[in-house]
């Protein structure tokens, strides 16, 4: 309505999420932000990294929330950390792969791998080679939870994917992760911003805010 009427906009942040923040993490603390500053808003788009990386460096986003980069992707960039997420093998409710070995279950169940641009499909390449089914060939390729879990709940496929995807889901039943045995499937969650930044700007509250999220979880444990 301001931009219709000719009146002055509100105060906008620009936030680029991986889908590992955008179910649950990054909304708690939006809600937070427009508590804190009503007539600001956040605009919000997500997309795989590389395409949320180009868009931070062109000043297209403000900030981007998920998985730390590349090294390698990293030159300009400053990643501040917020916590460790694991990454997770998901079925249905009920699958029958959740009471068998983990290399049984990948043997026989058709399977689901995170796109290879995504951060943690080098993770989960990793994992398969250590276990000897670097062979294995997925049927799908996706991040993106709404495809894959109409694609779990209507088969027997399994998915290697960030636990924040599907937190919420586990959480109501609907997808079990199996144990997959592995400490090093992990990885860092933060935000990546550019060095120089306002630091009274809407874009540096959010980051705060994000950071206190992270402390209030720790607190609550």
């Amino acid at each position: 309505m301001r931009d219709l009427s000719g009146q002055a906009t509100a105060g906008l942040v620009k936030v680029g999420l991986l889908p590992t923040v955008a179910g649950g993490f990054f909304p708690s603390a939006a809600l937070a932000f427009s508590q804190a500053r009503p007539d600001a808003r956040i605009g919000i788009i997500t997309g795989p990294n590389h395409y949320l990386l180009e868009r931070l460096r062109g000043g297209k986003i403000d900030l981007m929330v998920g998985r730390m980069p590349r090294a390698a992707d990293m030159a300009g960039l400053s990643f501040e950390y917020l916590y460790d997420e694991p990454i997770l093998l998901v079925a249905r409710a009920g699958h029958p792969a959740l009471d068998l070995p983990v290399t049984d279950a990948l043997l026989r169940y058709p399977l689901i791998l995170p796109n290879p641009g995504a951060i943690i499909r080098q993770s989960v390449d990793q994992y398969l080679a250590a276990m000897g089914l670097s062979d294995l060939t997925p049927v799908f390729e996706t991040v993106a939870l709404p495809a894959a879990q109409t694609l779990l709940e209507g088969s027997e496929m399994l998915w290697f994917i960030s636990r924040g995807v599907v937190a919420r889901e586990i959480a109501r039943g609907s997808l079990a992760a199996l144990d997959l045995r592995s400490e090093y499937m992990a990885g860092a969650v933060g935000l990546t911003r550019k060095f120089t930044f306002d630091e009274d700007s809407h874009a540096d509250l959010l980051a705060r805010l994000l950071h206190r999220r992270v402390e209030e979880d720790f607190t609550c444990r």
